[in-house]
């Protein structure tokens, strides 16, 4: 995998070897591949092209999830993330970052939220 960052008209490449370590929408595919039962724990390898992150998701429970006018069934996933660089483990993503997805083998995602210092950040799947 590689990246590139730009400062000051510089460009800096970084690379990680593709084994064991994604970018973040191969990494969400391969987390949808999991055994999501409640209880389990997944960590995954992300790189973002910039960083390199250990993003484990904590699957919580089954639950009822609410989009716009609908309820539907879902697996509750809470997501941290830490930066490989950093020796003090901190949590690089707000607290309560919820990941929830179908229950059925192809795990759908179907909300994420997140709550920021300005409000919440909320992406909801929407069936038209």
């Amino acid at each position: 995998l590689v990246g590139v960052t730009k400062k000051k008209n510089q460009a800096k490449e970084r690379s990680e070897p593709a084994s064991g370590v994604y970018d973040p929408f191969s990494a969400l595919y391969v987390l949808r591949s999991r055994d999501l039962t409640p209880g389990s724990s997944h960590q995954l390898d992300v790189f973002t092209g910039k960083d390199r992150y250990q993003v484990i998701a904590r699957v919580v429970r089954k639950e009822t999830v609410v989009l716009g006018e609908h309820e539907r069934p879902a697996v509750r996933l809470h997501l941290e993330g830490f930066k490989a660089a950093d020796g003090q483990r901190q949590n690089a993503f707000p607290d309560e970052t919820t990941l929830w997805v179908s229950p059925d083998a192809t795990h759908v995602p179907l909300k994420l939220e997140s709550y920021l210092p300005f409000g919440a950040f909320v992406v909801e799947l929407s069936a038209r």
